[in-house]
C-alpha cells in the first residue's frame, strides 16, 4: 500500500504558505489572485449533498438495513450530484449487494439482455410445466371420482370406462410432454447459472476496486460495512476476506490517527482562531514532524496526514489574515489620527454652536457647557424646553439644535467604526474613549431638549 508521508504534507503545506517571490516581477499579487480564483470557485468538484447522500447509504449499509440502503442508493443515483469516483462506484456496488429480496446470493445483479431473454424463457417453461401438471391432476381427479379413488373398477364398454380410458391417455401424453420439457428446463438453468457466475465475478471485481479506493480515501467504516455485507450476501471469498483483514487493521489505525489529529488540532486550532497564523503554522509543522518521527505505522501517518490537510488550509487562511492585519498595522497612522482630529473638531464645533444658542436664551447667558448631576441636567432641559414652547427661541435656533443632535449621532457612529480598526495605539484608544464619552453625554442633553 502506498504511503503519503507527513513530510509530503509539510511540503504541500509550505508551498501554500510561503510567497513565491521569484514571480513577483511579472505577476502582481492581485492578478495572481484573479488567475487562481476561477479554478477554485467557478465549479465545485464535489457537492456537499453528494457527501451527505453517500454517508446516508453507508450508514444504512453499516446497520445492515439493506432495504433502506437500496432506496437511498436509488435516490443518490437519480440525483444530479457532483460526486467523486468512489462514491458513484460505491453506491452502485452497495445497490447490487442490496438488490436481493433476502440476504442470499444476489441473482439479478447487472442483468443483461441475454439474462432477460433467459428469464422470459424460464417463465414460459414454468407456465407450460404448470399447465401440464394441472391437466394430469384434472385427469387423475376424474379417474379417482369414477373409481372411488381407484377402489372400484369400471365395467368395460360403459361411459365411465371410456372416460377413464380417455383420462389415462391424457395423463400419458402430458407426462411425455413434461419429460420432453426437462432438458430445456435444465439447459435454461445452466445458462442462467453461467450468467449469474459472471455477474458475481463482475461484482467481486467492482467490490475489490471499490475497497482499494475507499482505503485510499480513508473511508474505512464504509469499506468495513461493504466487506461484511459482501461475505454474508455473496458468500465467503478469499480475496474479499483478505481485504476485510486489511480493513479491520486500518480501523484500529484510524482510531489511533484520529486521536493524534485531535491532539494536534487542540493545540493548533486555538492559535489559528485567534489570528496567530504564523505561530499556528510553526506549531503545526513541529507536531507533524513529531508524528513522522514516531514509531507509528505508515498507515497511521498517512491517515493523520490526510486528516490534517483541512487544518493546514485553516492555518494558511489564518496566516493570510494575520498578514493583512500586519499590513494594516504597518500603515502610517497619520490617516487614523487625521480622522480623529477631524471628529474632535466636528464635536467641538457642534458643541460651540449649541452653547452659543443656549447663551442667547434669556436667563442662560452664563451657560458654560458643564452640567453636574442628573438632577441639574433635568432642570436645565425642562427650563430650555419651556423657553422653546413659549416662543422665546426662534425656529432657526431650534433647527440648529436638531442639527447639532444629528451631528453628535454621526460622530458616535464614526467612533464605533474606528474602534473596530486593528492596530489602534493606546493613545488613539484614549482619544476615542474621550470623544465617545463627550459626544454621548452631549447627545443625551440634546435628546432631552430638542423635539
Amino acid at each position: 500500500m502506498n504511503s503519503i508521508s507527513i513530510q509530503g504534507l509539510n511540503y504541500w503545506y509550505l508551498s501554500i504558505a510561503i510567497p513565491i517571490t521569484l514571480l513577483t516581477s511579472r505577476i502582481s499579487a492581485d492578478s495572481l489572485d484573479d488567475l487562481l480564483a476561477p479554478a477554485v470557485n467557478s465549479e465545485k468538484l464535489l457537492d456537499e449533498s453528494a457527501t451527505e447522500g453517500w454517508a446516508e447509504v453507508v450508514e444504512a449499509f453499516r446497520r445492515n438495513d439493506l432495504a433502506k440502503a437500496k432506496d437511498l442508493g436509488a435516490a443518490f443515483l437519480a440525483s444530479d450530484h457532483k460526486t467523486n469516483p468512489y462514491q458513484l462506484l460505491g453506491v452502485r456496488v452497495m445497490m447490487d449487494l442490496a438488490n436481493a429480496e433476502n440476504p442470499t446470493v444476489t441473482r439479478d445483479v447487472g442483468l443483461s439482455v441475454e439474462m432477460k431473454l433467459l428469464m422470459a424463457e424460464r417463465d414460459e417453461l414454468r407456465a407450460k410445466h404448470a399447465n401440464l401438471q394441472r391437466v394430469i391432476q384434472d385427469a387423475e381427479a376424474t379417474i379417482n371420482k369414477l373409481t372411488r379413488n381407484r377402489t372400484q373398477p369400471v365395467q368395460a364398454g360403459t361411459a365411465a370406462y371410456r372416460e377413464c380410458a380417455r383420462c389415462a391417455e391424457i395423463i400419458g401424453i402430458a407426462s411425455k410432454e413434461i419429460e420432453a420439457l426437462k432438458p430445456d428446463i435444465e439447459a435454461n438453468k445452466v445458462k442462467v447459472g453461467k450468467i449469474e457466475i459472471g455477474a458475481n465475478e463482475n461484482l467481486k471485481s467492482d467490490t475489490l476496486k471499490l475497497l482499494d479506493m475507499l482505503i485510499e480515501a480513508n473511508e474505512i467504516e464504509a469499506a468495513f460495512a461493504i466487506t461484511n455485507v459482501y461475505i454474508r450476501v455473496v458468500g465467503s471469498d478469499l480475496d474479499i476476506a483478505k481485504k476485510q483483514q486489511d480493513v479491520v487493521r486500518l480501523q484500529e489505525d484510524l482510531k489511533v490517527a484520529t486521536k493524534i489529529v485531535a491532539a494536534i488540532v487542540a493545540e493548533v486550532e486555538p492559535l489559528a482562531a485567534t489570528g496567530k497564523g504564523g505561530e499556528a503554522e510553526l506549531r503545526l509543522q513541529e507536531l507533524m514532524a513529531k508524528v513522522e518521527a514516531s514509531g507509528q505505522s505508515d498507515s497511521v501517518k498517512r491517515i493523520a496526514a490526510s486528516q490534517l490537510k483541512s487544518l493546514g488550509i485553516r492555518v494558511a487562511g489564518a496566516m493570510q489574515s494575520e498578514k493583512r492585519g500586519q499590513e494594516v498595522d504597518a500603515l502610517d497612522s497619520a490617516e487614523f489620527n487625521e480622522r480623529l482630529t477631524f471628529l474632535e473638531g466636528k464635536l467641538e464645533a457642534a458643541q460651540t454652536s449649541f452653547g452659543t444658542i443656549i447663551r442667547s436664551i434669556e436667563g442662560f447667558a452664563e451657560y458654560s457647557g458643564e452640567i453636574k448631576g442628573e438632577a441639574d441636567r433635568e432642570r436645565f432641559a425642562t427650563k430650555v424646553q419651556e423657553e422653546i414652547k413659549s416662543g422665546a427661541v426662534s425656529q432657526e435656533k431650534v433647527d440648529n439644535m436638531v442639527k447639532a443632535k444629528a451631528e453628535h449621532v454621526g460622530i458616535l457612529r464614526e467612533v464605533e467604526i474606528l474602534n473596530t480598526q486593528p492596530g489602534i495605539s493606546v493613545i488613539q484608544k484614549g482619544r476615542l474613549v474621550n470623544l465617545q464619552a463627550t459626544a454621548a453625554e452631549a447627545l443625551e442633553l440634546l435628546k432631552d431638549i430638542t423635539p
